[in-house]
């Protein structure tokens, strides 16, 4: 039979393993939020492109604010040419997003298909340069991932210029929660190098 002392000392042990500090928890938020902005904010130029609405000059000046919130959130535990190197990568991932949009709204398959190619060894690099800066982040792990997103985002793209709404939304659902598996992965990785 087990006593109350140990019952309690379990019970405590238990809430230890499953309780976060207001760090961790910060982080997480701010990496979801990020991650989450990159995917609404990309579906925004689709949005917007599509529809010609006018206003995409506006959202790709938001966007180009997206690598400077993942450098910033990063630089108190990263050096500044790892931040900047990230920084990097993303923007030509947005770049290349816009490239794709634009390309596949005008019937450019020369440019839809140079600008998927380039997008995907893009997400190579981010994927290599990530677990090269974590041993945390395993390189194949973060592939999956952004390779997954970037079909999600390719779909949603061909749906949405398509005129397949309904698809489209549904297509957005999982960009949104594979933007969260992302932060999380990520979050989990600097949690556990950096002992936060």
């Amino acid at each position: 039979m087990i006593s109350f002392q140990q019952q309690n000392q379990d019970e405590i042990r238990d809430r230890q393993r499953y309780t976060i500090s207001d760090a961790q928890l910060n982080l997480m938020n701010a990496l979801r939020q990020t991650w989450g902005d990159l995917s609404m904010w990309t579906r925004a130029f689709l949005v917007s492109t599509a529809a010609g609405l006018g206003d995409a000059g506006n959202i790709r000046d938001r966007l180009a604010q997206i690598p400077d919130a993942f450098a910033s959130e990063l630089s108190h535990i990263y050096e500044p040419e790892q931040t900047n190197q990230l920084r990097d990568l993303l923007n030509q991932h947005i770049l290349l997003m816009e490239a794709l949009i634009t390309a596949e709204k005008n019937g450019d398959d020369v440019t839809v298909n140079q600008s998927t190619v380039r997008l995907y060894q893009n997400a190579d690099n981010v994927a290599s340069f990530l677990s090269s800066v974590n041993p945390y982040w395993e390189e194949e792990k973060w592939k999956d991932l952004l390779d997954d997103y970037l079909e999600m985002n390719i779909a949603q793209m061909v749906a949405r210029l398509g005129g397949n709404f309904s698809e489209d939304i549904i297509i957005y659902n999982s960009i949104e929660k594979q933007a969260m598996q992302m932060a999380d992965y990520m979050s989990e990785g600097i949690i556990q190098r950096f002992n936060i």
